[in-house]
């Protein structure tokens, strides 16, 4: 009974772990926008993992519209990577970009904008960004860019006017600490079973 209840509390932490990471949201929370870019959340990035693949979804709030400014190295979106390659991204009407691209002393590996979009922000777009890396998972994307930042935009605020990055940050411990004692426990109670 010990036992039986052990894998079942196991089963309860893998499942609410994975099932988190299959579509996994993170928030536009940091301002680095010159004067301001009002009130966060600004946005969001939903990645959804998919049979070997993710889908990205980038959205803002508050009528914000993505801009390639120099702040953010004429990109809409920076992110990075682990193990995929340029041509694994796609999207329709963007185009991708390997870098470095810099930002406040980090480092972004990739980076995707509207095709045909020019520079500043008389030429904003309203987005939302949306596409598509091959062979890869969610946690290929979980890495910070040095400085905490995973994902980066390059919006005009429709709170102030005002261009510049904003950014989504580490994930908070907890939900990795849910998802790794999961995994753990299965291994652990796996073990005892099958040992000789």
């Amino acid at each position: 009974m010990k036992k039986l209840l052990g894998c079942f509390l196991c089963v309860m932490l893998l499942f609410f772990g994975v099932s988190g990471a299959q579509a996994y949201t993170l928030y536009f929370t940091s301002d680095h926008v010159t004067g301001g870019a009002g009130t966060p959340p600004f946005g969001q990035v939903t990645l959804t993992e998919n049979l070997g693949d993710v889908t990205f979804l980038v959205s803002l709030y508050d009528g914000s519209q993505f801009v390639r400014t120099g702040a953010g190295d004429g990109m809409n979106f920076l992110f990075n990577a682990n193990d995929i390659v340029l041509g694994d991204i796609f999207g329709s009407g963007l185009t991708a970009a390997e870098g470095p691209f810099s930002h406040g002393g980090g480092t972004f590996q990739y980076g995707v904008y509207f095709t045909g979009q020019g520079t500043g922000g008389s030429n904003a777009m309203s987005g939302p960004i949306g596409f598509t890396v091959y062979n890869s998972t969610i946690g290929d994307f979980m890495l910070d860019n040095g400085i905490g930042e995973i994902f980066v935009a390059d919006i005009i605020s429709g709170q102030t006017g005002n261009t510049g990055l904003v950014d989504a940050s580490v994930p908070e411990p907890a939900t990795m600490l849910l998802l790794g004692s999961g995994i753990l426990c299965l291994g652990v109670f796996g073990r005892k079973k099958f040992k000789v």
